[in-house]
């Protein structure tokens, strides 16, 4: 919420069994609030609910997330919501202390992580195979490691002779996925400028010209919507050739995109298939 206030409260639930640690977390805001038609939608992965317009950073995942974690320990995420006033959303979890070691704790190994973080960027980058972690105390190298990728070399693009090497803008507010657009257009042989949200987007382009920009459609201050208006309005034929990026991506929503003026659309997360595909149909 932009205004207004969020409260996060933890208290202890009373019950019967004095030994009982039943905690309840809760947090409200005095924000837009959710109408009621969209509540079933909210813990679905990639949702977003609301008018566009106030829409910020994120893909629609942190409820998704949120929520099977909390299942994991044995609560439930509720959420009450009214429009005008706010939304509150809270879970309660039984933290009981076990009064005697039980063969599912006794012995239990550090939390494990992936073996290989390279799998969370849909397996693009097949090269420097990253240190084997086991536990928490040994992730912290290999994510090291992702943010090294980056400044790996990068190759040029396949029949580089035969094309030239298209100028790109990311319009991109989540840092995460910067970085992780930045290393596939580097795999691609190509480097990118960055743009935090649709008013960099048009303070940039006055300064160099791209050939393509890769225009998320949910970004704070200006979106890639109104971006591509005022880029359409301005630039007339002689404009960059933009390509939606969205969670949302329906058929229903492309071809809205697609009426708005930009030229294609992908989803999200990156798939770096789908960015080289829709790359290749760019004209040199």
């Amino acid at each position: 919420t932009s205004v207004g206030a969020i409260t996060f409260t933890v208290r202890k639930i009373a019950t019967n069994n004095p030994n009982r640690n039943l905690i309840q977390f809760a947090i409200a805001d005095s924000g837009a609030g959710i109408a009621a038609s969209e509540l079933t939608k909210i813990f679905l992965p990639f949702e977003q609910v609301g008018e566009v317009a106030v829409k910020t950073e994120g893909t629609g995942l942190g409820l998704a997330i949120s929520q099977d974690i909390i299942n994991r320990m044995g609560g439930e995420i509720t959420v009450v919501s009214q429009i005008g006033v706010g939304s509150t959303f809270s879970f309660e979890l039984d933290l009981s202390a076990p009064e005697t070691p039980t063969s599912e704790t006794r012995g239990l190994s550090p939390l494990p992580v992936p073996a290989n973080p390279q799998h969370l960027i849909s397996g693009a980058i097949a090269s420097s195979t990253p240190p084997q972690t086991t536990n928490l105390l040994e992730a912290e190298d290999s994510l090291t490691h992702f943010d090294k990728l980056s400044a790996s070399p990068s190759p040029s693009p396949a029949g580089e002779g035969d094309k030239r090497v298209l100028s790109i803008l990311v319009a991109e507010d989540v840092t995460y996925n910067q970085k992780l657009i930045k290393i596939f257009l580097q795999k691609l042989g190509y480097q990118p400028d960055i743009a935090n949200n649709g008013i960099e987007v048009l303070a940039k382009l006055c300064e160099k010209r791209y050939d393509v920009i890769l225009m998320d459609i949910q970004m704070p201050q200006m979106g890639g919507m109104e971006a591509t208006r005022r880029i359409v309005a301005e630039y007339a034929g002689d404009r960059p050739y933009i390509i939606a990026v969205s969670a949302n991506s329906s058929e229903e929503e492309k071809a809205q995109y697609l009426e708005l003026g930009m030229n294609a659309a992908i989803g999200k997360p990156y798939v770096l298939a789908e960015l080289e595909q829709a790359l290749s149909q760019v004209d040199p």
